[in-house]
Formats: structure tokens, C-alpha cells, sequence
């Protein structure tokens, strides 16, 4: 009797501590969290490594989610290092916190639901967020629209749960069993196929470098076209060309290389330098298989040039090929390209983005692995069958990745990188070409080891003994292909807990760009997966093709009302969120307001990696928010005026906090100021406005009052004229130039004109830049008339031309004679010098430095006399 008392009491404490706030409303320390992400993001973890996907969230954020989540604010520490032992970290960062998950947290998680709980997350992508909550203890739901997804998610989720036998030998079955069947299948491929891929003068060749090429429309010889001639720039090796009447001949050179005979536009005949424009490249490539094998790569830094029995082997494989058309041609991906793609113009087809022998081997390993599905399922059955068949068929999409004419030579490196390195397929002029039978970057042999590697993680993490030597594992894993739009569970189930990352709006066109491995996976596994060639995009949510951003709010707000729906009444949602653009957060902002739900809180979590070759170089965002949300009780109603105060007030007051994480970068802020903004506006059931776009309206309202805090910190001073306050806001940037919608949105955002910048910036295709005060019109530099101080940043300008004319003294008289102030002058000087450490290629901030260092070097010259 007495503990069948315990166990109620136990349940109504559960249900008790339910009610109050979530662990991530309470607010945590996150900066610890955010560098181990930002480490987790550059040596990723065994599972991230299986298959290619345009973004993962880091298993330390997934982890804060889902504990966050579930915990109340009373089950964790609140003492900064206490918090991060918590979680797993350790405070010197010598291991990555995702290796090992604490008894501590599991304790209270399982102490807190004894009797389990669920995750669900409707987009669920490759399933980091629900890996975590598998480690957590927890059931998890797992749904997306996307079969890629779901084939990787039953990958790292599903098969290493429900195949979990050990062998006598003390590996999991399932383990074994791939690794016996991909070994099999290697070295059958290699001896039909390895012929094909002769060695150079006895040297194994890692890689070939390709060029296309086109028939000239002036002289009829079919010239390269390259888009730069570097074979190794580290040690100063490039691919040196001679034209000998009606032949090129190759060599390879130390030097500076020269310039490539594509340029944006078209290109240069290299016979008779004639100008070939893009219109015909396209229609010649997508007509023709013009392709030179221009160089081979041996390894240690050696190249060479291709001799006629690596160029036979070439050919030889396109014979082969044809050969064995009836055997492989079901392999072969014909269907259309359908992505927004430079590739797509001049392909078309999704087998034209592989070269004859890179056809041959993919279609010939797609082949083997599904005489390998069919031998496994007539003794094991269609399930076993499909699970092995699904980490054969990630080995083939890496290879697929990492073996196509997308695929570009990392001359700094000396290593091929992927084909998606920019999202899509590219149309890479000069494209390397991996040898699949040696060591080397994308090798089969290499692609194996990684779908072994995260294998035997997956199985290893999901399926070890917990405390009291219960299983940390749950009871149960759902993998569901389908979209949130009309997915309806059975019964009226709800769901305590949602955490999810929804598409990002513009951000990534899922079905049209993961069709490139769909293709593949459909002819591999895909009859007993139920994966198709063609994706479905009748409820996709992303801009996109012919998504347009209407078709985006509807469904977005569908899906978002389907969540709330899905949501016990004292349930939680956790959503991650991230975008540069206001109209990437006015949907979400009112789908969640529509839908009836309150955001309670944001947290910005380091989410992207920096070393992302889109993002290098870029204003990029490299955190997200992450939100958790409740269902609105009550009424709450408002209107604009007291909302604006109230966003105003908000940002003000946690505008430090916020430059804390970000440091003063202001396409990170911007996101931190959506969040706000978020967590004001949600809170109202009814808003009386006199703007029809009120989200939109709010956002712009947030975006000010943020520029307006930046200025006030940065510069030093409460009143600035908006010129300077858009000159200095934009200078913290990483970028060169900006995109001019991104450029006009903060206008719009301060009601500033852009004839009201004067001469401040130069725009040129699409994008803006921002003059540095040498490049603006003054008798010192150029002998134009001189530039009238009209806006403090005029002023600014001008103190640092007298200080190029005369040194510190000329400076300094200027400053004292100007109206603006020295104060407010050095303030702004100061901040552009801040700028120059986000940005060191900014000349003009070095130059303020170099003028505040001789100003205090004066100052303390003065002190000593």
C-alpha cells in the first residue's frame, strides 16, 4: 500500500513541477554552449559525417533544447559552471560536450517523467534534435516532407534502435552486416572496374582534373574553358597551356598563374582569343560532351600531365558503359534537373552531371547494392533487407557527392571538395574527378569508413546502459514521411513537448536540390522505402521554383496552427529560427500570432558553422533563436503606440546582454531584435493598428529602436544624425558589400532616404557599397572641390584626411574647430576602429586606429611634461 502512495505522490510532484516555467524560459547561461557548438560545427560528429544535408543543429544546442524543455526551472543549477557540468560540458573544452551525455541530467529528466514522455518534431530534417532526446530517454516522432531525410533519419534513429543484436564477437549485428556487404560489394566493383583507372608511370592517380569545352562559332577548334589555372596555389603550381597549330599542349608551371579564360558573361577562345558569349556555351554544352582531361593528381604535392592511356582508360569507359547499357540503364538517373541551378541551364539532366566513367561506377554500384537488398530480403525479409540497403545506399550518395562534374579542386589544400559546396550542383568550368579504388578524398573506401563510423556511434550511443543499469534507450522511435500540413496522428493524440527547426523561409529549396541524391536512393532502396526520382512538392513549405512567398505565409501559417493543434494545453513548443531578412520573420511572427500562440522566450544559440564557404566572407548569421512557445491564454489587447514603447523599452534595456553574445555585429543583432520583438508581440491576443502589415510594421519598429541602441553604445552619444547612424551600423559587417535589398531594409527600417546619404555609398549590380574617405570627392585627395561637412560622418571623413595630410596635429585642429564636437567625432572614430576587427581588409578603420593610437601616444607625452 505504501507504494502504491509513494507512486502517487510521486506522480502528483511530476505534475506539479509541470505547471511552472521550462528550464529555457528560466533563461541559461549559454556561452560556453555556444563555443563548444561552434566547435562540434568544424570536427563534427560520426553521425553528421553518413550523408550530406544542408544544415544540422549541433547535438550540445539539440541537447539544451530537449532538456530545456522538459526541466523545469528548478532541476538545474543556476551557478554559470554548475550549469555546464550540467549539461555535460567540460569548462576547458578539452572534449566536445555532444561525446557524452551526464548521469545527472538523465537523472532528473527521468525523475521528472517517470512514466516516459514524448518528443515530437514536425521537420524534423536528419533527426539531431531528436537523437539527443533518444540519449534523453525519451519516445520521439520524427516527421518530414523530404524522403532524404527520412532515409537518414531511420539511418541514425530508427535501425540502430530496432537492430540492436550483438554478435558473438561483441559487434552489433547490424554493424557487421553492412560492413561485410560494403566490403563485398568494393571489391567486386574494383576488380570489374578498377581496370579503368590505370596508374601514371606506376603511380596510383588520386584525382583528375577536367575542363568543358566548346567548338569555337569563329574558328571552329574546340577550346577549354577554365575558370583559373591554379594546380596547387600553396606551392605555387599551375597549369601551363601552349597552342601548336590545331593542339594545345599542357605543362605544369611554378609562378602566378594567369587569369582564366572564363569571365562572367562568356569566355575566351584560347585558339584565336575571339569572345565567345554564354548564350552559346549554354547551347553548346547542352547539346555536346565536350570535355579535356587537363592534369592528374599523384599525391605529396605531384601532378602530371594526362598521357594517352589515362585519356584511352576514358574512353574505354564510355565503351564499357554503352556495353552494359541493359543491365545499368535503370540505374542511370534521366529525369530532369528541376533546381534553380547554373548547372540546370546548361545540363538539363541529372545524369549529364557525371562524366561517363563517374556514370559507370555509380550506376554500376547502385546496381550491386540492390542485388544485395534482394539476396537479404528473400532470406531476411523486406525490413532487414531495407535497413542494410539504406547505409549502401548513403555510401553511394557520398560518393555521388563527392564524384561528379560538380565537384572542384581545392588547389590550397589539394583535395576535391563536394558537389553541393554551394548548396546546389554547380557548373564548375574546371572540376576534379576522385579516383574511387585508393586513398583519397571521396574514395568509396573513405565514404565506407564514414557510414561505418557513424553507424557504430549511433548504435553505441542509442543503446547504451543507463542508470540502475536501465536502458537509456525509449520505447519507441516513429519515423514518419509526411508533411505536418495533413499529417493527423491516430486517435486525438497531443504532445507535451514539439521542438523543432522549421524551413527558413528562402533559405534551402529542399525537394528540387535533394533530388540529386533522391535519384539515386530511389534506384538503390527506394522499392522498399517508397522513395521516388521525382520529389513531391505538393505540400512543401520553402520559397522556391514556383513556391512564392504567398504560398509560403499560407503554409506556414497551416503548419503552425497544426502544431498548436498537435500541443497539450500545457505543452511546450521549442522552435529554432534564424533569417536576414524581415519577411523571413514576419511569417513566423504571424503564423505564431494567428495560431494563438505566446513566444515566452528566445535564446540565440550558436547554431552555423563560420566555415561554411556561402557564409566565409559574408554578413552571415552563424546563430539562431531558439523559442519556446506556449498556448495563449486569456485576452490581452493593445495597441501599436503602447507595443512600440514597449519593443522600445525592451531593446534598450537588454541591448548590452545582447552585444555581449554578438559582439556588434549587426546581422546576428538583427536576429536577436526579431526574437524580441517576437516575445512582445505574441503576448497580444488583439492589436489595434493603423498599418495593415502589422508584424512587418513591428519587426521594422524593432530594427530601429536596435540601430538606434548601437549607436547610443557604440558611438557614445544619445542623438545621431542618421547618415552617421547608417554608416556606422553597416560598417559592422563582414562583408565588402552588401545585397541592396538588405541595404534598403535598414533605410526603411530607420525612415531614412537614400538621397540622404550624400555621397556615403556606390551602388553597382544589385549590390552597395560604402566609401571610405578616401574614395569620396575632396580637394586633398583628387582636386574635386572639397566635401562640406553636413552629418557628423562628413566630419568624420574629414578628421581623418587631415590626418593622412598632416599627421595627428592636422587632425586634431580639425576636430577642435568642427561643430560636431570632439567627443562625438572621436566617438565614431572609435567605432570604425571597432569595425576593422570584424572586418581587418577595412583600410579605414586601421587608419582610425592608427589615428586614436597616435592620440593617446600624444595625450601621454602631455601627462608626462
Amino acid at each position: 500500500m505504501s507504494e502504491i502512495v509513494e507512486n502517487i505522490e510521486e506522480k502528483e510532484e511530476a505534475e506539479k513541477k509541470a505547471k511552472g516555467r521550462c528550464l529555457l524560459e528560466r533563461g541559461v547561461p549559454v556561452a560556453l554552449i555556444n563555443t563548444d557548438a561552434k566547435k562540434e560545427k568544424l570536427g563534427k560528429p560520426p553521425i553528421s559525417e553518413m550523408h550530406y544535408y544542408h544544415t544540422r543543429k549541433p547535438l550540445i544546442i539539440s541537447r539544451l533544447a530537449v532538456a530545456g524543455t522538459l526541466l523545469g526551472e528548478e532541476d538545474a543549477p543556476v551557478e554559470e559552471e554548475a550549469f555546464y557540468k550540467f549539461m555535460g560540458l567540460d569548462t576547458t573544452l578539452a572534449q566536445s560536450g555532444y561525446k557524452r551525455v551526464p548521469s545527472e541530467l538523465l537523472k532528473k529528466i527521468r525523475e521528472r517523467y517517470p512514466d516516459g514522455v514524448t518528443v515530437l518534431d514536425p521537420f524534423a530534417g536528419t533527426g539531431m534534435i531528436l537523437f539527443e532526446a533518444l540519449r534523453l530517454g525519451c519516445d520521439v516522432v520524427g516527421i518530414d516532407y523530404n524522403p532524404v531525410a527520412c532515409l537518414i533519419m531511420r539511418c541514425t534513429l530508427e535501425y540502430p534502435l530496432k537492430y540492436n543484436a550483438i554478435n558473438k564477437d561483441g559487434r552489433f549485428k547490424l554493424y557487421s552486416d553492412v560492413k561485410f556487404y560494403a566490403e563485398r560489394i568494393y571489391s567486386s566493383l574494383k576488380e570489374k572496374l578498377g581496370r579503368f583507372y590505370p596508374p601514371y608511370k606506376g603511380n596510383e592517380v588520386k584525382a583528375y582534373i577536367h575542363a568543358w569545352a566548346v567548338k569555337c562559332p569563329y574558328c571552329g577548334k574546340e577550346t577549354p574553358i577554365v575558370g583559373n589555372w591554379w594546380l596547387s596555389s600553396k606551392d605555387g603550381l599551375y597549369l601551363g597551356y601552349q597552342i601548336e597549330g590545331d593542339r594545345i599542349t599542357y605543362s605544369v608551371k611554378r609562378g602566378e598563374a594567369p587569369e582564366g579564360n572564363m569571365k562572367e558573361g562568356g569566355a575566351t577562345c584560347l585558339f584565336c582569343t575571339q569572345s565567345i558569349k554564354n548564350d552559346y556555351i549554354v547551347e553548346d554544352i547542352s547539346k555536346n560532351e565536350r570535355e579535356h582531361l587537363l592534369a592528374l593528381y599523384l599525391g605529396k604535392g605531384e601532378f602530371a600531365i594526362a598521357d594517352e592511356e589515362q585519356k584511352r582508360a576514358l574512353n574505354d569507359a564510355r565503351q564499357y558503359l554503352k556495353e552494359h547499357l541493359s543491365e545499368l540503364s535503370s540505374f542511370i538517373p534521366t529525369e530532369s534537373m528541376n533546381d534553380e541551378s547554373a548547372a540546370n541551364r546548361y545540363l538539363k539532366q541529372w545524369h549529364r552531371v557525371f562524366n561517363p566513367r563517374q556514370l559507370l561506377v555509380l550506376a554500376s554500384l547502385a546496381c550491386e547494392i540492390k542485388k544485395v537488398v534482394e539476396e537479404i530480403r528473400a532470406r531476411e525479409g523486406d525490413e532487414y533487407a531495407a535497413s542494410i540497403g539504406s547505409y549502401l545506399s548513403m555510401v553511394l550518395a557520398k560518393h555521388v557527392n563527392r564524384n561528379s562534374r560538380s565537384v572542384g579542386w581545392d588547389n590550397s589544400y589539394m583535395k576535391i571538395v563536394h558537389s553541393l559546396t554551394m548548396r546546389r550542383p554547380s557548373m564548375m568550368w574546371n572540376h576534379a574527378e576522385t579516383n574511387p579504388f585508393v586513398k583519397f578524398s571521396g574514395s568509396l573506401g573513405g565514404m565506407i569508413h564514414d557510414v561505418l563510423d557513424g553507424l557504430d556511434f549511433a548504435l553505441n550511443e542509442l543503446n547504451q546502459k543507463g542508470l540502475e543499469g536501465n536502458q537509456r534507450a525509449p520505447k519507441h522511435v516513429e519515423i514518419i514521411n509526411a508533411s505536418i500540413l495533413s499529417w493527423k496522428p491516430e486517435g486525438n493524440r497531443k504532445f507535451k513537448f514539439i521542438i523543432t527547426d522549421p524551413p527558413y523561409y528562402d533559405d534551402v529549396q529542399y525537394p528540387e536540390i535533394m533530388q540529386f541524391f533522391q535519384v539515386w536512393h530511389a534506384r538503390s532502396v527506394g522499392h522498399l522505402l517508397g522513395i521516388n526520382p521525382v520529389p513531391n512538392t505538393a505540400e512543401e513549405l520553402s520559397v522556391g521554383r514556383y513556391r512564392d512567398e504567398e504560398m509560403f505565409e499560407k503554409r506556414m501559417l497551416i503548419a503552425i496552427r497544426r502544431m498548436h493543434d498537435l500541443l497539450d494545453d500545457d505543452g511546450v513548443a521549442a522552435i529554432f529560427y534564424a533569417h536576414k531578412k524581415v519577411e523571413g520573420w514576419k511569417y513566423l511572427l504571424e503564423a505564431l500570432r494567428r495560431s494563438g500562440f505566446r513566444v515566452t522566450s528566445t535564446i540565440a544559440l550558436r547554431t552555423e558553422s563560420s566555415e561554411n564557404v556561402i557564409a566565409r566572407n559574408k554578413s552571415s548569421i552563424f546563430h539562431s533563436l531558439l523559442l519556446t512557445a506556449r498556448k495563449r491564454r486569456g485576452e490581452k489587447k493593445g495597441n501599436i503606440v503602447e507595443i512600440e514603447d514597449e519593443i522600445k523599452k525592451a531593446i534598450m534595456d537588454r541591448y548590452g546582454e545582447l552585444e555581449k553574445i554578438y559582439g556588434k555585429d549587426r546581422t546576428n543583432l538583427m536576429v536577436a531584435a526579431s526574437g524580441i520583438v517576437l516575445e512582445i508581440v505574441t503576448s497580444y491576443s488583439e492589436i489595434m493598428s493603423f498599418t495593415k502589415d502589422l508584424s512587418e510594421y513591428a519587426l521594422e519598429t524593432g530594427q530601429r529602436f536596435l540601430v538606434e541602441a548601437f549607436a547610443r553604445n557604440a558611438l557614445g552619444v544619445d542623438q545621431v544624425d542618421a547618415p552617421t547612424m547608417v554608416y556606422a551600423w553597416l560598417r559592422h559587417s563582414a562583408e565588402k558589400d552588401m545585397d541592396y535589398s538588405a541595404f534598403n531594409q535598414t533605410l526603411k527600417a530607420l525612415g531614412v532616404s537614400e538621397q540622404s546619404l550624400g555621397g556615403l555609398v556606390e551602388k553597382s549590380g544589385g549590390r552597395v557599397r560604402l566609401l571610405q574617405f578616401s574614395e569620396r570627392g575632396s580637394i586633398e585627395v583628387d582636386g574635386a572641390e572639397p566635401l562640406v561637412a553636413g552629418s557628423l560622418i562628413d566630419a568624420v571623413h574629414l578628421t581623418l584626411r587631415a590626418y593622412m595630410r598632416g599627421g595627428v596635429t592636422a587632425a586634431l585642429e580639425y576636430v577642435e574647430s568642427s561643430p560636431y564636437g570632439k567627443n562625438a567625432i572621436l566617438g565614431v572614430i572609435r567605432a570604425l576602429a571597432g569595425a576593422h576587427d570584424l572586418n581587418p581588409s577595412y583600410e579605414e578603420g586601421k587608419v582610425c586606429k592608427e589615428l586614436l593610437s597616435g592620440l593617446d601616444s600624444m595625450d601621454r607625452t602631455i601627462t608626462q611634461y
